[in-house]
């Protein structure tokens, strides 16, 4: 049995050769004349996924020619204004450079001296790094049309051209004046994937991009965000306030930060710095309102807010933090009459000042609650404390049912009642 299995392998071989070698010569001769190019491509990869003609350089290169001679058609279409298939123009343009790629390592590894070059490689690098932009472009196209999975294979080919020995001599990353750009695309179209780690492996890269700079760190600080690497965030948003200090996304995100974990030195040197680069932003001078509210100077948050009503009064956050300040105030005052023994002329005039106060307040607010009446939070207990203490039976009543009933629905839906 051992000895016929031998003698039929003795056959075979031939035989399997033979078929390759028609394959081959039909492959070539629709080159050679132009016709049925995808037929030829078809019949190099058929066998080019079989393991044991992967490292025949004669295939792959068939397989190159194939490729290059339907690239070609197609690219004179478009020259011609032609109707054309646009994305399977931009995806042959991948598969070319792919092809080409693994015939320069296939070539090189049957090499004698690893210093020597494919004898293919000059002429395949300089002809592909005359296109090699449009897989750049073939990225933007199928970013635009919402084919991200196809961009990002477009962009990503595009970028590792520096990674592949074929292009070594003939361009560097500091001259591709595309490159960071795509990798910005890149990042994108991950982010979007989310697929956050992906879109951060592009950052060095994207971050050259001056252009896209303001978006990229945008990018950075939404995956770091995504995956609660709250230090990595911060310092992103750090980097992109440095950089764009009239941005509204590192800035408020950075406010909210530092109020959220009541650091409110860093909150107020922040806007200060904000300020330093647009004294008249509405947006920085309501940030630095809310941080003056969180540090207990009302006097000065009160009077920014006036500052910001004088310019536009439909501000619901302005009135609000006035609001908030001109109430304090008056709970401070309410307080320390309490725990003051003074003249009864004295306590009357404490008593009109703390009333004046309320009354002071109480359009603010209520300006709030009309602007957002789904906030009850906000406003209710304010106004409760308000009404109550200006003798105001009607709308206490109001604020009193109001409380009860988002009391009632706030419990039938927490942990025990959530449905």
């Amino acid at each position: 049995m051992k000895r016929l299995h031998i003698i039929l392998l003795f056959f075979l071989v031939p035989l399997v050769l033979s078929a390759q070698r028609k394959q081959l010569l039909q492959a070539q001769e629709m080159i050679k004349t132009g016709t049925t190019l995808d037929k030829a491509e078809s019949l190099m990869a058929s066998l080019l996924r079989e393991s044991k003609h992967r490292n025949n350089p004669k295939l792959w290169l068939t397989l190159y020619q194939a490729q290059r001679a339907q690239y070609e058609q197609a690219n004179e279409k478009l020259y011609l204004k032609q109707k054309n298939d646009t994305s399977a123009f931009f995806r042959l343009t991948r598969k070319l450079f792919l092809t080409a790629e693994s015939l320069d390592s296939v070539e090189q590894k049957r090499l004698s001296k690893p210093t020597a070059q494919p004898h293919s490689r000059q002429d395949n690098a300089r002809y592909l790094s005359q296109i090699r932009s449009n897989l750049y472009y073939g990225g933007t196209f199928f970013t635009t049309r919402g084919k991200l999975s196809e961009a990002l294979d477009m962009f990503d080919t595009y970028i590792d051209c520096h990674r592949q020995p074929l292009f070594s001599k003939l361009f560097k990353a500091d001259s591709d004046t595309l490159l960071a750009a795509a990798a910005y695309w890149a990042m994108t179209a991950s982010l979007q994937q989310a697929d956050n780690d992906k879109a951060l492996s592009y950052l060095p890269l994207a971050r050259r991009d001056t252009t896209y700079l303001e978006q990229t760190l945008i990018n950075a600080a939404q995956a770091y965000l995504n995956k609660n690497d709250t230090t990595q965030y911060v310092d992103i948003l750090k980097e992109g306030f440095s950089a764009f200090p009239l941005s509204p996304y590192f800035f408020t995100r950075l406010v909210d930060h530092y109020e959220h974990t009541a650091n409110d030195s860093l909150a107020m040197q922040l806007v200060d710095q904000a300020l330093a680069a647009d004294s008249l932003s509405s947006l920085f001078l309501l940030a630095k309102s809310s941080v003056l509210l969180n540090v207990g100077n009302y006097d000065e948050c009160i009077a920014i807010c006036k500052k910001l009503l004088a310019t536009d009064e439909h501000q619901p956050d302005a009135h609000y933090n006035m609001g908030i300040a001109l109430f304090n105030k008056a709970i401070t005052k309410e307080k320390e009459l309490m725990r003051h023994h003074v003249k009864s002329s004295q306590r009357r005039r404490a008593k009109r000042e703390i009333a004046e106060l309320f009354e002071a307040s109480r359009p603010h607010i209520e300006s709030y609650r009309r602007s957002f009446p789904a906030n009850v939070l906000m406003w209710s207990g304010p106004l409760y404390t308000i009404y109550l203490n200006l003798n105001m039976g009607n709308e206490f009543e109001e604020i009193e049912k109001i409380r009860d009933e988002y009391r009632k629905n706030n419990k039938q839906s927490g942990p025990s009642g959530a449905q």
